[in-house]
């Protein structure tokens, strides 16, 4: 699976801080659709209707109850493990064996001119996030520019984080940026694996189409976290071979011990 991850997609990655990552979910991602369109069909009363046309079904005023209920439905869909099982060899390549992963998938549903779904110009470093940790968003339908999912690419942010250290209003920063930001285009079924140190956002769309989205955030469990920690935030998620020996062993030493003790 990583044969296409060497050479140029790395290098894309660490030139840009994000790439597209070549996976392919097939019949899994198939099934989560159905049962994701299934969910949304019998939260609103309708009949079965395409997740890019949610607002035709769901009203403004319904659009944020419905997103919590979502958010519950998917994380106890298989598809999440079906996912990070897809995704282990990217994450084991760029942060190693030893991986924590937040402990649940957030979901954006954004319909057209929803201000309310709108996501500032922000950096996830700025909100209590480890610089050590990596974001990656599933795309469930189509993302294309005029979305305005946005972020900035790595040298763009490297050469003028300085500058921007005394700038208070966000609005500044996008104004001066807007021209540099790369505008996601996605298809569905794609992942785009991002470091959130860039600042990156979305406004309000005009597109007529709804736009759903997955995310969450893993990284090495033994570099450094920031606000959001290991157990209330992230969970172990796999371990390399030595490390779990390590841990088995010493927890049968332990026993031993007590054992000889009494």
């Amino acid at each position: 699976m990583t044969d296409t991850w060497f050479g140029p997609k790395l290098e894309e990655f660490l030139d840009q801080g994000f790439v597209k990552l070549p996976v392919s979910l097939g019949e899994n991602f198939k099934n989560f659709e159905k049962e994701i369109g299934d969910f949304s069909r019998s939260e609103v009363n309708a009949p079965l209707f395409p997740l890019d046309q949610t607002h035709r079904f769901v009203s403004a005023d319904q659009i944020n109850q419905f997103r919590l209920n979502a958010i519950r439905f998917v994380n106890k869909c298989p598809f999440r493990s079906q996912v990070l099982k897809e995704l282990v060899p990217f994450f084991k390549f760029v942060l190693g064996e030893d991986l924590a992963v937040q402990k649940s998938m957030n979901l954006v549903v954004v319909p057209p001119e929803d201000i309310t779904s709108v996501i500032p110009l922000h950096a996830d470093t700025w909100t209590g996030h480890s610089r050590f940790e990596l974001t990656i968003l599933f795309s469930m339908t189509e993302i294309t520019p005029s979305h305005k999912m946005f972020l900035l690419p790595l040298k763009e942010w490297s050469k003028n984080e300085r500058k921007l250290q005394g700038v208070t209003r966000l609005q500044q920063i996008y104004e001066k940026y807007e021209k540099r930001f790369h505008f996601l285009d996605l298809k569905p079924g794609e992942v785009l694996m991002f470091w959130h140190h860039l600042p990156h956002g979305n406004g309000a769309h005009q597109v007529d189409k709804t736009h759903w989205s997955l995310n969450f955030r893993v990284k090495n469990i033994f570099t450094p976290y920031g606000e959001k920690g290991l157990g209330d935030y992230f969970i172990p998620y796999q371990g390399s071979c030595f490390n779990e020996f390590v841990f088995r062993e010493s927890e049968y030493a332990k026993d031993r011990t007590v054992g000889i003790k009494s």
